[in-house]
């Protein structure tokens, strides 16, 4: 199995966050901002290596073109780094258990997800994968999507286990951010 030591972290925080109305990174939730809380997410794992891909930090090489435009940018400014794990800011409820399960769950594959989800996302990069990233980023025709891309490569995908069901509460809307718990349920705290 990889060591934590050997995965980068990345944060996808350049959305446009329409549905939200703002800045869905800089959400309060439990007192920390939804983009310290998946620096945070990344920093009890023991990985040490985070990028942020928004507008102050990693800046998307090519604009308007989704999670794939962060994965890009972050794939050709660190083509040494071999293995990622992905994850949107607008998931606080992530936790160590879930990320334990992509890792374990990588195996031979490239791509480790979950069944019906796209992220958390862990990528075991290649050659192969890099440049079909930049040729995704040079279509003109905007044709890609992260499904796509995804199931280009040997994916091993995983069942959600009932219990960390919840984890996977994405964010999108303020009635969304309204209806999460009140109550930690295996939160990283900061």
């Amino acid at each position: 199995m990889v060591e934590m030591k050997n995965i980068s972290g990345l944060v996808l925080a350049s959305g446009t966050s329409r549905r939200m109305g703002r800045d869905k990174a800089g959400l309060i939730y439990d007192g920390n901002s939804l983009l310290d809380i998946s620096v945070g997410q990344f920093s009890a794992l023991g990985l040490t290596d985070i990028h942020i891909n928004n507008r102050q930090n990693l800046t998307d090489i090519t604009p308007n073109l989704g999670p794939l435009g962060g994965i890009y940018t972050a794939l050709q400014t660190y083509p040494q780094t071999k293995y990622w794990f992905i994850i949107p800011v607008d998931m606080p409820l992530l936790t160590s258990d879930v990320f334990e399960i992509l890792l374990a769950g990588l195996k031979a594959a490239n791509v480790a997800r979950f069944e019906g989800e796209i992220f958390p996302l862990l990528l075991k990069t290649s050659d192969d994968m890099h440049a079909g990233l930049a040729k995704l980023a040079q279509d003109k025709t905007r044709t890609y999507s992260m499904r796509a891309f995804i199931d280009a490569y040997t994916t091993n995908i995983l069942p959600i286990p009932d219990r960390h069901r919840p984890a996977f509460a994405n964010i999108n809307t303020q009635q969304e951010f309204d209806a999460l718990p009140n109550v930690e349920i295996n939160v990283f705290k900061i």
